[in-house]
């Protein structure tokens, strides 16, 4: 085989025609090389076919850290970048070395490959978390239902033995309330971040931290034009009473890459 049995660690694919040398900048301080076919490459060092895996949480941390670190020199040279996720490697067969099947598989995703090039020119993306502050919202969300209003009048009215059982409904309502209030918000403050951005994700919800919830986990696209005026929409909810905001990046589009099987 032509390189030895090797396989190949994946970081990425940019626009590149030539093959390049970035430097000893891998994990394990591989050298980091881009394999070209036609006029994209992928960024890539050798590696022993077995994935990397370790049972110190540190190790496992500063591989990560570094793989980023990689990706945020590409995207210091390069105006577009399609991540690779870690541990994405590429592994000789009986009859290729793995840098040809490499480039076969540039080969056969090319028009999938470019056309998300071309789709992410210039765009990054950001991290968005939204919470609440859940004892607020339940106040605000009771204060706000007519339900509510009219249950609380009615067990005033009621004897103690009777009103009992009205207080459980009571808190029903009141969590109904919640459900609804968080659900107009979230609708709000939705619309108001896609105005602002090209594409945008919904990742999983958290659980709860201390007193905030998590309303909404989103990854979102954008150029460097939309950031700032993304800022402000953000800024502004982060200043509503009983709300914070988590605002992160720019990273590589990770969330809207699609790079298929290899």
């Amino acid at each position: 085989m032509s390189d030895s049995g090797k396989s190949r660690y994946m970081y990425g694919i940019v626009r590149e025609d030539e093959k390049r040398e970035f430097g000893p900048i891998g994990l394990e301080d591989k050298d980091v090389i881009a394999i070209p076919k036609k006029d994209i490459a992928a960024v890539v060092h050798e590696c022993g076919e077995e994935p990397y895996q370790a049972d110190e949480e540190d190790v496992i941390k500063d591989w990560i850290s570094t793989h980023q670190g990689v990706l945020d020199r590409l995207i210091e040279e390069y105006d577009n970048l399609l991540p690779a996720r870690f541990n994405t490697i590429f592994r000789p067969t009986d009859d290729k070395g793995s840098e040809e099947v490499l480039r076969d598989w540039l080969g056969d995703n090319y028009e999938k490959i470019t056309s998300q090039l071309e789709e992410f020119l210039g765009k990054r993306e950001y991290g968005v978390k939204i919470y609440y502050d859940e004892s607020l919202a339940l106040e605000e969300a009771s204060n706000e239902s007519e339900e509510v209003e009219e249950m609380e009048k009615k067990i005033e009215e009621m004897s103690s033995g009777r009103a009992y059982m009205y207080k459980q409904k009571l808190e029903k309502l009141r969590v109904r309330s919640l459900g609804n209030w968080v659900d107009e918000r979230r609708d709000e403050f939705l619309a108001r971040i896609k105005d602002e951005v090209s594409k945008i994700s919904r990742g999983e919800l958290k659980p709860p931290n201390e007193d905030l919830s998590m309303m909404l986990n989103l990854s979102c696209l954008l150029d460097g034009e939309h950031e700032s005026r993304l800022g402000d929409v953000l800024e502004g909810i982060d200043d509503t009473q009983g709300f914070a905001v988590r605002f992160t990046g720019p990273w590589p589009p990770f969330s809207f890459t699609d790079l298929g099987e290899k």
